[in-house]
């Protein structure tokens, strides 16, 4: 229940920034087409640019449709980027101390994470959305966990590290509005425990790390601000397999939910 709560947080959470982007977008535009410059606008969409601009307007509409700050063209190409964002990794660790003293722990590992992305994106003329992107990144989130059942104590911590994977982003684009995309994919994580265990013989001191893969899914929005640069905010859910320290025979199951902000540099025209 818990992580379905967090799940729908975060979905809530972004459907809000979006309504707000484009609000504000349609505020801040308050530009007005008759029939004919419409025509005109659709029909130049995928024309394309000098450099990205034409005096402010599209190639071959000069008597009408002024364009947006950045054209819809520059959704179709590669990009480089930059996010960072809020890393909350939960954990069932499933402690099997001695024979007669065992049980469930739940750790919540928090902090800061960032990625660096590369991707290609293609805007299909019905607004239609498709992208692929890879990444690579590293997070300081970390847990400390106590269990004491006197005469045994128990502490635990749990940090997450390096992280790559790829994904997958089917979209839709709101015309004058933003970018609205799911994104599927692949996560691979470095993960290391550290777990000491007193009171029985002999004491127990273990570091422990390895990696985990998990199935990356989650929502976003992307708009753009000047020229070639654009923003997105992203909230994602990661599903990770579990993993047993082979010393001490704890098992983890960790999942992890990011929100984040980024900027994208498209490098096509």
């Amino acid at each position: 229940m818990q992580k379905h709560t967090r799940i729908t947080s975060f979905c809530i959470t972004l459907i809000a920034a979006s309504v707000f982007i484009t609000t504000s977008n349609s505020f801040a535009k308050e530009i007005s087409r008759d029939n004919l410059c419409d025509n005109c606008y659709y029909n130049g969409l995928y024309d394309g640019y000098d450099e990205g601009y034409d005096d402010g307007y599209y190639d071959g509409t000069d008597d009408c449709c002024p364009v947006e700050r950045i054209s819809v063209h520059s959704l179709r190409g590669f990009y480089l980027g930059a996010e960072g964002g809020y890393d909350s990794y939960n954990t069932l660790n499933n402690l099997v101390i001695t024979d007669d003293f065992s049980g469930n722990v739940r750790s919540n590992a928090t902090g800061v994470m960032g990625n660096l992305f590369g991707g290609y994106g293609y805007l299909f003329p019905n607004n239609f959305y498709l992208g692929g992107e890879a990444y690579l990144g590293t997070s300081n989130a970390n847990s400390k966990t106590t269990f004491n059942n006197f005469p045994i104590m128990y502490t635990g911590t749990m940090s997450a590290g390096t992280s790559f994977g790829f994904n997958f982003m089917p979209g839709v684009k709101i015309n004058n509005g933003p970018l609205i995309y799911v994104d599927l994919g692949y996560n691979r994580t470095e993960f290391k425990t550290k777990q000491s265990i007193t009171g029985i013989m002999p004491r127990y001191d273990t570091n422990f790390s390895t990696w985990s893969n998990g199935i990356h899914y989650g929502l976003g929005v992307e708009t753009p601000i000047y020229k070639k640069l654009s923003m997105r905010f992203e909230v994602d859910h990661i599903d990770y397999g579990s993993f047993t320290d082979s010393t001490t025979g704890t098992k983890y199951s960790p999942y992890d939910n990011q929100a984040k902000l980024g900027l994208l540099f498209h490098l096509g025209n």
